[in-house]
C-alpha cells in the first residue's frame, strides 16, 4: 500500500545510467542524489514482485522499467538491502541522516507496483555523504536491460 515502510530485511534496486557509473560499471554517489524537485529517490522493491528467485525479481523490474522509459544497454540496477543501507547512512553521515524506504506504487499506463522511494536524502549539491554511504551499501549490480 502507498506509503508503507519497506522492511529492513527486503531489497531494492536503483536504476543507474551510464553517467552515474564508474569505469567498472559500479554506481557513483551521483546515482543516489536527489534532484531539487524530487521528494524521494526512486527505487524498486524486489520482494513486492512476489517472485522467489533473485533473477526472476530482477527480470520483472527490468520489464517494468523498460516499459516505462528508454533504458540504455549501458544502464545498471544497483541492489541494496534496506536495513543495511539505512544503518550505513545513519552511522556514516555527519548529521546521522535517518532515511526511510516507502512503497510508492505507480498506477495508470506506466503501472509500476514495485515502485518505492528513499526519503530524507539531502538535495544534490548540499551534502553527498548519504549518497556515498548508499554506494558503499550496494551489494550487487545487474544489467538493466
Amino acid at each position: 500500500m502507498t506509503g508503507d515502510e519497506v522492511p529492513d530485511s527486503d531489497n531494492v534496486t536503483r536504476l543507474c545510467s551510464k553517467t552515474q557509473l564508474n569505469e567498472d560499471g559500479w554506481p557513483e554517489a551521483t546515482a543516489f542524489l536527489l534532484k531539487t524537485n524530487e521528494p524521494y529517490l526512486s527505487v524498486n522493491w524486489l520482494e513486492h514482485v512476489r517472485l522467489e528467485d533473485r533473477e526472476q525479481q530482477i527480470a520483472e523490474v527490468r520489464r517494468v522499467l523498460n516499459r516505462k522509459r528508454d533504458v540504455r544497454a549501458s544502464a545498471r540496477l544497483a541492489l541494496l538491502n534496506v536495513g543495511q543501507a539505512r544503518a550505513a547512512v545513519l552511522s556514516g553521515t555527519p548529521n546521522r541522516v535517518a532515511i526511510e524506504v516507502r512503497h510508492e506504487p505507480e498506477d495508470g499506463p506506466l503501472e509500476d507496483p514495485s515502485h518505492a522511494g528513499i526519503y530524507n536524502l539531502p538535495i544534490a549539491n548540499t551534502d553527498i555523504s548519504a549518497a556515498e554511504q548508499l554506494v558503499l551499501s550496494v551489494l550487487e549490480v545487474f544489467p538493466a536491460r
